[in-house]
């Protein structure tokens, strides 16, 4: 994966991604305060996903409050994007926008919305959503790929152009597994670089340690505020 791409083009949420954990003297969002005084980012990284645009304005304040380190919805269309980003106006929080292979929804228009950090694409959304006609001075580009990915394929990520790769399922089937994490590790290495690991896995907070010893990066929740504040309690208990 990836291939010079991060030092092509490293958004916020790339730059969340690599500074987890490490210390930093200046506060914000994603950030725990230190005994020493200082302050500290999080041990991995949360994106928040938002699935319903007429709600986006009381799910906010409680992901801000929260302290959130991303925020992307389930974009119908450019005025959903438009609808988060004046929601989250003033708040230091990067956002994307998910696009499900089924949406058609007109990337061009969403790409050119300022201020969008991210283009979040399935694995069976067209190939030309990857394309990167900014010549990385456009959004970062994630893809959502299935733990159950065809081990013939797995080489292919590798080479991917994209800047980082979501393991994740439409729908939880049951418990995240022994067989989960081996699946996600799999293609953690294949990648070569950090993921996410999406709670379409089954992952619960409870999970959160086991994902943190195996260097997962981070998690992307679905489920509303509540859950994504379960997740980050969990985070800044290791």
């Amino acid at each position: 994966m990836l291939k010079g791409t991060h030092e092509e083009r490293e958004g916020a949420l790339l730059k969340r991604i690599k500074n987890a954990g490490q210390t930093s003297k200046v506060g914000g969002f994603g950030f725990v305060t230190g005994a020493d005084g200082g302050t500290k980012h999080r041990a991995m990284t949360v994106v928040a996903r938002l699935d319903d645009a007429e709600r986006v304005s009381d799910d906010i304040r409680r992901l801000v409050a929260a302290r959130v380190d991303g925020i992307e919805i389930a974009a119908r269309g450019p005025q959903d994007v438009r609808t988060l980003a004046e929601a989250l106006a003033g708040a230091d929080i990067p956002y994307g926008v998910y696009i499900a292979a089924s949406d058609g929804v007109d990337l061009a228009a969403l790409a050119a919305i300022a201020g969008l950090d991210w283009v979040h694409v399935t694995a069976d959304a067209p190939a030309r959503l990857l394309a990167d006609a900014e010549k990385g001075q456009g959004p970062t580009r994630l893809v959502s790929v299935s733990p159950d990915l065809p081990p013939g394929r797995l080489a292919g990520v590798a080479g991917l152009k994209t800047d980082l790769v979501v393991v994740d399922r439409a729908a939880a089937r049951g418990p995240f597994t022994i067989d989960s994490l081996l699946a996600l590790r799999t293609i953690q290495g294949a990648a070569r670089g950090s993921v996410l690991a999406g709670t379409g896995l089954g992952l619960l907070p409870d999970d959160i340690q086991v994902l943190h010893d195996n260097d997962i990066a981070g998690v992307l929740v679905s489920g509303g505020p509540a859950t994504v504040e379960a997740f980050i309690e969990a985070i800044e208990r290791l």
